[in-house]
């Protein structure tokens, strides 16, 4: 079981995650292998967990999807929408649906940002979000988009994170950075598609990448350097939908267990979870 999230989000963090697969089946079924998720129910909804700890949404995709078939999403944690709503310099995005409530636990706004990226801003009530820095968790978050300086404004204004240029192995890179300078996101130019990728934390990225091939996984991006943040690369799982996999560089976070060593099968949810 797991308890409520209750720790306050910082304003601007990332703080859910959630899959719209067409194959809920297959997806569960991969995410246990690869991540070592287990798996509860919540009135209805299939929640992932990290040991006790929830740490993202599957779903059936929506059926007036329009991005793709199977796609990851991001939330993001919002102040009171009230006080949201007095940003003025967050312009050019669009609104798509909300404010709703989930069931009591967060009010959530569905937007994309000016050049066309889909996300979410996450209005706790009862539940707050992920709150795990273990392997298999969410712990970094990439936007593709065309032009990373003139996108920066938008979510500068609507996040409170600045927007930093740095130079990595494979060329210019920029970050999205919090108070402090403490990296939040990475922001990469694209001629392609727009939009956000999660990432999920890895103690080991090449075993980790040859495991989600091994089960039809198709690799986009070649494991590469992030410089002091880790070791990334990205996949589409067997069902299409586009995530990135990161192994953090030895000072960013503690060691964790991997959360395969003693696994069950727990791919028909077994537990019930209360947020």
């Amino acid at each position: 079981m797991s308890q409520p999230v209750t720790t306050p989000m910082t304003h601007g963090l990332p703080c859910w995650v959630d899959l719209a697969t067409d194959d809920p089946e297959s997806s569960t079924t991969f995410y246990h292998e690869l991540l070592g998720w287990k798996y509860a129910d919540h009135r209805g909804r299939i929640i992932a967990m990290c040991g006790d700890a929830p740490v993202a949404q599957i779903t059936p995709t929506p059926s007036e999807a329009t991005r793709c078939h199977s796609y990851w999403h991001v939330y993001f944690s919002s102040e009171p929408f009230e006080e949201l709503a007095r940003r003025s310099g967050a312009t050019g995005g669009q609104l798509l649906s909300g404010p709703a409530d989930i069931e009591g636990l967060a009010r959530v706004i569905s937007a994309t940002d000016p050049a066309g990226a889909a996300f979410s801003l996450w209005e706790p009530l009862q539940f707050h979000g992920f709150d795990a820095d273990v392997a298999g968790a969410p712990v970094w978050f990439e936007l593709d988009t065309p032009d990373p300086v003139s996108i920066a404004d938008f979510y500068r204004d609507l996040l409170d994170v600045d927007a930093i240029a740095a130079q990595l192995e494979h060329g210019p890179y920029h970050l999205f950075v919090s108070e402090g300078d403490v990296p939040v996101a990475g922001v990469r130019p694209t001629t392609g598609t727009t939009g956000w990728v999660s990432y999920f934390r890895t103690e080991s990225l090449s075993r980790t990448i040859e495991t989600a091939v091994d089960m039809d996984a198709e690799i986009t991006l070649e494991e590469t350097s992030l410089g002091s943040v880790g070791r990334i690369a990205r996949l589409c799982d067997p069902v299409g939908a586009p995530f990135g996999l990161i192994e953090l560089a030895p000072h960013s976070a503690d060691p964790e267990p991997d959360p395969g060593a003693g696994r069950d099968d727990n791919a028909g949810f077994p537990t019930t979870l209360s947020l």
